[in-house]
């Protein structure tokens, strides 16, 4: 995303480039997060959230806004460094290399640190107003309304499936757990030299 934003000079210049560009980004960002909601393992959950963002990134380069783009970039990479150092934090509170969200539920209780940082992060990511996510989406959003009928669909459809993974994330992890959630052994709040540097991302 960086190299084409610094490229778009050049790029914006080649006839139909940017929109193609920017459709292969919104078919990513709404491919992947669909993937996102239908995994179980916390961390590939984040990482097809990662891949879905690029697409909006990309999204938004088709659309001509390079500065909304970028500033998402920057606040993506601060909600989702919360998010995946909080799963980091989940699966070493459990003891295990990696946690699904078969394994956990109910956690808000016994990681409250965890839980706010996480919930901080999710509402970023979901672009719910004063967090980060808010004003780099809605830049975004605001393009893609201003762009066209199937351009604002795509967009408010991204926006929408981000906010479903992530706090579908959210309630399995945090809340629960569910009759088909196992629920988590015996669990510790992460100690501070990991939960210091999430604390300030957050």
């Amino acid at each position: 995303i960086f190299l084409l934003a610094r490229s778009w000079p050049l790029i914006a210049g080649i006839a139909g480039l940017p929109d193609l560009i920017g459709w292969v980004g919104a078919a990513t960002a709404i491919g992947a997060a669909i993937i996102a909601g239908t995994r179980t393992d916390l961390k590939r959950i984040l990482a097809y959230s990662t891949v879905s963002h690029l697409g909006l990134m990309a999204f938004a380069l088709g659309l001509g806004e390079v500065g909304a783009s970028v500033f998402h970039m920057i606040t993506h990479g601060f909600f989702k460094a919360v998010l995946f150092l909080c799963a980091g934090n989940i699966a070493h509170g459990l003891g295990q290399a990696t946690v699904s969200v078969s394994q956990a539920g109910g956690l808000a209780k016994r990681m409250p640190l965890t839980f706010a940082c996480f919930t901080a992060a999710a509402l970023s990511l979901s672009g719910v107003w004063p967090f980060a996510g808010f004003y780099s989406k809605d830049a975004i959003l605001a393009a893609a309304l201003h762009a066209g009928p199937a351009a604002a669909a795509a967009g408010l459809l991204v926006g929408a499936l981000s906010a479903f993974y992530i706090f579908r994330m959210l309630f399995l992890v945090f809340l629960g757990p569910r009759p088909r959630q196992s629920g988590p052994g015996p669990v510790h709040e992460a100690e501070a030299v990991m939960a210091v540097p999430v604390i300030f991302l957050a």
